[in-house]
């Protein structure tokens, strides 16, 4: 979701849904369920995505590192973008 994924009541960024984590497991019928804010859930795709998915847009022309930081840019970032 757009936004923070924390408190008793969660509004989102981009819509006027309010929802209550309390009860998410009752209205679902889950035992167990995980928020997670979509830049967060972007980061961890990103970290596991094949080489082939990605683009060099500058920087040297080698291989990406197996490890090390990365960076999310996008719409709400307030880069403008």
């Amino acid at each position: 979701m757009a936004g923070s994924v924390r408190g008793d009541v969660i509004r989102f960024t981009n819509n006027p849904w309010l929802i209550r984590p309390a009860l998410i497991g009752e209205k679902l019928h889950v035992d167990r369920h995980q928020l997670v804010n979509d830049f967060d859930a972007m980061r961890h795709v990103v970290a596991q995505a094949d080489e082939g998915y990605f683009e060099r847009l500058s920087g040297p022309d080698e291989p990406l590192p197996a490890t090390g930081t990365t960076g999310n840019i996008g719409p709400g970032t307030d880069l403008g973008v």
